[in-house]
């Protein structure tokens, strides 16, 4: 897994805004709008944008400074560190205080391999809970907007029905973890079963691109129309455009913010969406079209001259 804090170019210390404006910078770069079949700018994307749903959040940001590749784990590995260390401090008589206990290997390890946790704990508790299962879900950007729902198969050896419906929540974020309690692997002597992990993977949108509970999106709009000033239709995810003014000599790059029409918040309400314009000369013109832009050009050339004799 690739370094994060490298992918965006930045310094483990860096701060949220940082972190934030070197996304935006990143994002706009190599957005497959700007870069079209460029596989490495659309890959490049995938990493930048999966950098910044992890290190934007000041939790996953966190748990991945903890753990680094295994960031996803944090929840598990902190609860094996609780009884690793209850293990060392009940495993032996009390009276005897020069006796100790250590793990010598990383807790990523021990995750990994179930055995190598049953074994350690072995004989101290018959009753055992049982081991936590996960499984990646891919959903899209408007599944995550509205919400939806997932059949997820379970193993054949955890549970008498082979299948189970899942809530998945609106708003959720690339690599959050939902938790569901008892769908994971069968206890041992009447120990709990372990819990179903579902770890969300949005797929790519071709239209819309996220950046925390907001939404970007790029609007293309005729020379002629920025000059003038003109009415754009912008689209959102909730299956309906919206109508967005543009004033006369919008620049290339303005940003417009259209607000609470972003990703759902968990709390309450919605973000933003925030519509870049981008002006598009046109691939053809007519003769009597070129004519007029060279007059354009002539009246322009005599006005900075003008300004330069006064």
């Amino acid at each position: 897994m690739p370094n994060f804090y490298e992918t965006l170019n930045l310094k483990k210390d860096a701060t949220q805004q940082e972190i934030k404006s070197a996304f935006r910078r990143l994002a706009r770069r190599y957005h497959p709008d700007v870069n079209p079949g460029d596989k490495k700018a659309e890959e490049r994307f995938k990493e930048i944008s999966q950098a910044h749903e992890v290190l934007g959040d000041t939790n996953n940001r966190s748990a991945y400074d903890k753990y680094g590749d295994q960031w996803q784990h944090a929840d598990q590995l902190e609860e094996m560190e609780k009884r690793n260390n209850s293990f060392a401090f009940n495993r032996f008589p009390r009276g005897n205080t020069n006796q100790s206990f250590s793990f010598d290997g990383n807790l990523s390890d021990l995750f990994s391999s179930t055995n190598s946790f049953d074994s350690l704990f072995q004989g101290t508790n018959n009753r055992s809970r049982g081991a936590d299962l996960e499984q990646q879900i891919n959903i899209t950007l408007k599944e995550s907007y509205s919400g939806t729902t997932r059949k997820i198969s379970l193993p054949q050896n955890t549970q008498s029905n082979p299948s189970i419906e899942v809530n998945i929540p609106k708003g959720v974020t690339q690599g959050q973890r939902i938790k569901i309690t008892g769908k994971g692997q069968p206890g041992r002597n009447g120990g709990n079963a372990g819990d179903l992990i579902l770890i969300i993977n949005l797929e790519h949108n071709a239209v819309f691109s996220r950046d925390g509970n907001n939404l970007h999106v790029r609007a293309d709009v005729m020379v002629t129309d920025a000059v003038l000033g003109t009415e754009i239709r912008v689209p959102t995810l909730k299956d309906k455009t919206l109508v967005l003014n543009l004033p006369s000599m919008t620049q290339s790059g303005r940003i417009f913010r259209l607000a609470g029409q972003g990703m759902p918040i968990k709390e309450s309400g919605f973000g933003d969406l925030l519509v870049e314009i981008r002006i598009v000369i046109p691939n053809k013109l007519s003769t009597e079209q070129k004519e007029l832009f060279k007059k354009i050009h002539n009246l322009q050339d005599e006005s900075v001259e003008n300004e330069k004799n006064e």
